[in-house]
């Protein structure tokens, strides 16, 4: 009977870290926007940006709390991301569309950033320069003051803290059994 549970255990905690790790991937992950600012641009950088996502959500549901605060101003760009999300004529050339495709800069070209505004409104564009980008609703903005930059994602990986958390639990139970069969 021992013998068959040795045998056993190492597949059976096999399947459980791949099951683990599943579950660790399916949850919604944050992202930190981080802004930087043009030397040549007139405006302020945005001080804040982030947002979740959800791969494994409904078409027009991945993307939540898509904000960015930029001069004072809140924009809230969830509507827009999820309404593009899966659009291919929002993407320009990108060979392989999809919002988050183009905010990871996967269609090749400069991440950036573009705000505007004046007395009639404001506006935030969020994309790359190969054409594909994304911007709140409302009036078009022109001859209004604003800013420029580029940005990036910062994300944590919770499935890779997960699989380290398994994989050290898995080594120091091997590390007592060994000792206990020692003994």
């Amino acid at each position: 009977m021992k013998n068959i549970l040795t045998r056993l255990l190492p597949a059976l905690s096999l399947t459980f870290m791949c099951a683990a790790s599943g579950v660790a991937t399916a949850a919604p992950i944050s992202y930190t926007i981080a802004f930087t600012l043009n030397p040549a641009s007139a405006g302020p950088l945005p001080s804040a940006g982030s947002f979740s996502y959800d791969a494994s959500a409904a078409p027009g549901a991945a993307f939540s709390n898509f904000t960015v605060n930029w001069d004072g101003i809140l924009f809230d760009l969830t509507n827009v991301m999820n309404s593009a999300n899966g659009l291919e004529e929002n993407f320009g050339p990108c060979p392989v569309p999809g919002v988050m495709v183009v905010l990871l800069g996967g269609c090749g070209g400069t991440r950036g950033w573009i705000s505007l505004a004046n007395e009639s409104g404001s506006m935030f564009l969020i994309g790359d320069s190969n054409g594909a980008s994304f911007h709140t609703s409302g009036p078009a903005v022109s001859d209004a003051t604003g800013g420029t930059g580029n940005y990036s994602l910062i994300t944590p990986e919770p499935s890779s803290a997960v699989l380290l958390l398994l994989g050290g639990a898995w080594m120091a139970f091997q590390f007592r059994r060994r000792r206990s069969l020692a003994s």
